[in-house]
């Protein structure tokens, strides 16, 4: 018996390809699926008979690719992994699209001045990780890897199927390392000080010109002002990556203080639909201040 369930999971797969129907009814009837073939420009790498099955995420931009062809691939935001065409790779291929689009798992990538290092699919809980090198030591990385983390710094980027889960973790350069970390969930920025929370702050794309911060506290901690200016610039930051030209917020005494440090000034007051939603509920203020950025 035990030879026989040994035989069956080393069972060799001879057509892949064979397999887009099976997947699809048995993992993704939920999700509009496009098949892609080698007589697009795009795959005309693949042989005969062989696709891509591209699943389209409904709460991200970032869509699941699963080539069929000699062997079994699959590509999530910069992540790939291979597997051989027998029924246990095949199985663990099945395990792992269901975790990715299940939310459970997440493509971890690192990135040194925005070029890609590594990836990885990320199986553990770590929403509530606050020390990013727990993620580098997953990785087995290289000691010249290491070195460069050193030297450069690096972003590790961990994007889940719901938007609002995605993750991103920041670790300087030697030269430049702070007792302050700024991990990023979606768009929430949180402020961590020797492992521990002290704040957040938020800030949305309001049209193609202006970003909003929607929110930006410190508390419970002596620098707590300064570490809100802080904050704010890591919102910048993030708001000009994203297209911005000018970011601004609707505040009142005495946040405002940090934002004037800032540069920011006065302007006329917005509070508009686009505003109450991304707010979620009726928020009072005294005024909006805007700075260029």
């Amino acid at each position: 018996m035990i030879s026989i369930n040994i035989a069956e999971k080393y069972k060799e797969i001879d057509y892949p390809y064979k397999k887009k129907d099976e997947l699809i009814k048995s993992l993704l009837t939920d999700y509009k699926v496009i098949k892609h073939t080698n007589k697009e420009t795009d795959y005309d790498y693949l042989e005969e008979n062989d696709v891509t099955l591209e699943i389209i995420n409904p709460n991200n931009d970032i869509n699941l690719f699963v080539e069929l062809s000699g062997e079994f691939t699959i590509y999530y935001s910069d992540y790939h992994a291979h597997y051989f065409s027998y029924e246990d790779e095949y199985e663990a291929l099945k395990n792992d699209i269901k975790n990715i689009i299940e939310d459970k798992y997440g493509a971890a990538s690192f990135y040194v001045n925005n070029k890609w290092l590594a990836s990885y699919l990320e199986k553990d809980e770590i929403s509530f990780l606050t020390n990013p090198w727990d993620l580098v030591k997953k990785m087995n990385l290289p000691k010249e890897h290491l070195q460069t983390i050193h030297d450069e710094g690096i972003v590790i980027k961990v994007d889940y199927w719901n938007k609002g889960h995605c993750l991103e973790f920041e670790i300087k350069k030697d030269s430049e390392v702070s007792e302050i970390s700024h991990p990023r969930q979606y768009n929430v920025r949180f402020v961590v000080k020797d492992g521990y929370p002290y704040g957040s702050g938020s800030v949305h794309k309001y049209d193609d010109e202006k970003a909003y911060i929607k929110y930006a506290l410190v508390t419970d901690i002596e620098d707590a002002e300064e570490l809100t200016k802080e904050l704010i610039e890591v919102l910048e930051d993030d708001a000009k990556r994203f297209g911005a030209s000018k970011i601004f917020a609707n505040v009142g005494s005495p946040i405002d203080k940090p934002f004037a440090d800032l540069g920011y000034v006065e302007v006329d007051k917005i509070y508009d639909e686009r505003i109450r939603r991304i707010d979620g509920v009726k928020v009072i203020f005294e005024k909006t201040v805007m700075k260029d950025l």
